[in-house]
């Protein structure tokens, strides 16, 4: 039996192949060697290349018509732009967070530059973050508060603000 390739394409693409169209004539015929095992379970939805399907599974052999097949165009190169940095994400989700709170209950609260409420735990530790690296033992005592809070730390460093090294936290 001869079929052309680009019927075959489709059935390994219906398949779920989404390469096959890369392949070759010789990864074309490896596949078609094993395509009773691939289709066993699958349910393919359309007509034409259920007939396709059958009428290889049917043939003794399968020759694949390449001739109708054009040189493959050079794919083109799209640039994509480089992702944001992960602190500039957050850095308006944050900035989302502080209008938020800001509004509780149509009264104004004053928030800091991280969106906690002026006055808490969380904004006294904020307070005491600097570039220069303190441990936590230092940040706690300059913030003068307990040990309750190293959560908020570990959020902080999630969302990209503050970095852990050897020397203790400190501000990115």
């Amino acid at each position: 039996m001869k079929i052309k390739q680009e019927t075959i394409v489709k059935l390994f693409e219906a398949l779920g192949f989404k390469t096959a169209s890369n392949w070759n004539e010789k990864e074309l015929q490896k596949k078609i060697k094993k395509l009773p095992e691939i289709v066993d379970g699958k349910t393919i939805k359309s007509p034409n290349v259920r007939k396709a399907l059958k009428k290889i599974l049917d043939a003794d052999t399968v020759e694949i018509d390449m001739s109708a097949v054009e040189a493959a165009p050079e794919p083109e190169v799209e640039i994509t732009p480089k992702p944001e940095a992960k602190s500039k994400k957050k850095t308006k989700k944050v900035a989302k967070k502080v209008e938020k709170k800001k509004k509780v209950e149509g009264k104004k609260v004053e928030v800091d530059s991280f969106g906690n409420r002026e006055g808490s735990i969380k904004a006294k530790i904020n307070a005491v973050l600097t570039k220069t690296p303190k441990t936590m033992e230092q940040l706690l005592k300059d913030a003068k508060v307990d040990n309750q809070q190293n959560g908020h730390l570990k959020n902080l460093i999630d969302e990209g603000f503050v970095v852990k090294s050897d020397k203790g936290y400190a501000l990115k």
